[in-house]
């Protein structure tokens, strides 16, 4: 029907499937999205915490089978995935623990709790006073 490039035996390059298709295109989307976003935001915590979930999502590749330990190369592989997403962890609590305690010191939360017009559908007063004390 199409001439599409193959690799090995029956695999095709371009996706042809519904399912396949459906995760190029959440794939492509999420590329895109978290680096943009993370620099949108400036680096907050809520960025931070987003790109920090997908790199660990990638774990998920080394559990489809055995680890390959005989190959030092993938080994060495794992060991800098470990260290990358460790220090992703450090760095966004870090930054989550830096807007933690600026919220306290700022009193941000409690004018918007008692001044918005949105208090009946949230629970931020109660948060507000906590972190007020």
């Amino acid at each position: 029907m199409y001439d599409y490039p193959t690799v090995g035996w029956e695999y095709q390059w371009f996706p042809n499937e519904l399912y396949s298709i459906l995760d190029l295109t959440m794939g492509i989307i999420l590329g895109f999205f978290i680096p943009i976003q993370v620099r949108q935001r400036n680096y907050d915590c809520q960025s931070r915490l987003l790109a920090t979930g997908v790199e660990l999502i990638d774990w998920a590749r080394f559990y489809d089978g055995p680890f390959d330990t005989t190959n030092m190369l993938s080994l060495a592989s794992y060991a800098l995935k470990a260290v990358r997403d460790i220090w992703m962890i450090v760095t966004s609590l870090d930054v989550c623990m830096t807007q933690l305690e600026f919220a306290k010191v700022n009193h941000f939360p409690l004018e918007f709790a008692t001044k918005g017009k949105y208090i009946h559908m949230m629970n931020i007063k109660n948060f507000a006073v906590k972190m007020k004390n």
